[in-house]
């Protein structure tokens, strides 16, 4: 089998390319794990409180009456969660402080890539489930 093999200034590029590329995520795992540390600290709640509960059982019926069939939605640690943050924690609904568009979802001819954001008139707001 043979494979091409770059000229050395191409190898070069490259390799400089990757080790730039490793060093910003290197940053950017910093940036998710302050964040994360930000958002922890102003909580109204503790976690540790929340009681882990490693089995439980869900009624077929609450299954087929949700809206999700993940047995994970049904957890009583998430669910003791999601009651701490309902709560203790203030809501707004993002429609009243977003102009959220039908079609500018990912795929969409209206989707603006996160790359090109900073052009945008509005910032994407990144939902993330851990």
């Amino acid at each position: 089998m043979y494979i091409p093999v770059p000229e050395i200034d191409v190898q070069n590029k490259i390799g400089s390319l990757y080790i730039k590329a490793l060093e910003c995520e290197k940053k950017a795992l910093k940036l998710i794990k302050d964040a994360q540390k930000e958002l922890l600290e102003n909580l109204s709640f503790n976690f540790k409180d929340i009681k882990k509960i490693n089995t439980y059982q869900i009624e077929y019926s609450k299954i087929l009456d949700s809206d999700s069939w993940c047995q994970a939605n049904f957890n009583p640690y998430y669910i003791g969660i999601e009651d701490a943050i309902r709560n203790n924690c203030n809501f707004v609904d993002l429609g009243k402080i977003l102009d959220i568009k039908k079609g500018e979802e990912i795929g969409s001819k209206n989707y603006i890539d996160p790359k090109d954001a900073h052009n945008a008139k509005f910032h994407y707001i990144y939902l993330l489930q851990y």
